[in-house]
């Protein structure tokens, strides 16, 4: 089974190691699933537009887009510091 029907032998073909003479058995890992299938599961549908079908939209228009985002300040000197108080 090493040499394919056209003569040539095949590099790409999958390898199993077995130890005795009986065959192994299939693999748990491979999957027949097809990435149509796999994607729509794993990520849901695909989004849609929000126009309708009559609406196109113009490709040499321009649309500009403002992200607005909340990051914490890394390089900020200004840290909480723990100050010790002595009771008296």
């Amino acid at each position: 089974a090493v040499v394919a029907s056209s003569g040539a032998p095949d590099f790409n073909r999958p390898v199993t190691l077995q130890v005795g003479e009986e065959a192994t058995k299939a693999s748990p890992h491979k999957s027949v699933m097809e990435m149509e299938t796999f994607f729509k599961r794993y990520f849901g549908e695909q989004p849609v537009a929000p126009h309708g079908p009559k609406f196109k939209p113009d490709p040499k228009a321009f649309y500009q887009h403002t992200l607005i985002i909340k990051a914490p300040d890394n390089k900020s000197k200004a840290k909480a510091k723990a100050k010790s108080r002595v009771k008296v």
